[in-house]
């Protein structure tokens, strides 16, 4: 339920401030397609929807979210090799740091900052 909660939390936030998904990979990679076809292809249409979005910074969205992929990879090999070292309620374990860590990237601006360093 935690991890659920989580994942929620972290999906809503991420798409709103970054326009990419964290939780659901397969729309990063339609979207990503999608950007990279556009700006590489002989497409005439705007680049998802943005008629103001340079080549640029489109190319900087398909890395982007192309990182972003990489990174959900690179997690979900940390957590198979947490589960081997801990077989017995590996995600039970896992989640209070994982929500610490979620927690402090979304507050810890705010807390330095005030609300003037929060950008939505």
């Amino acid at each position: 339920v935690v991890l659920a909660a989580i994942g929620g939390y972290v999906d809503v936030i991420c798409v709103i401030r970054y326009s990419t998904f964290v939780a659901t990979m397969t729309g990063n990679l339609v979207i990503t397609g999608q950007t990279f076809y556009e700006v590489i292809g002989q497409s005439r249409r705007p680049i998802l929807g943005h008629v103001d979005l340079h080549r640029e910074e489109a190319l900087y969205l398909v890395a982007f979210r192309s990182a972003i992929m990489l990174c959900n990879c690179f997690g979900a090999f940390c957590y198979c090799c947490f589960e081997r070292r801990v077989a017995e309620h590996t995600a039970r374990r896992a989640a209070p740091a994982l929500a610490l860590c979620t927690l402090l990237a979304d507050v810890l601006p705010w807390l330095i900052g005030g609300w003037a360093a929060v950008e939505c």
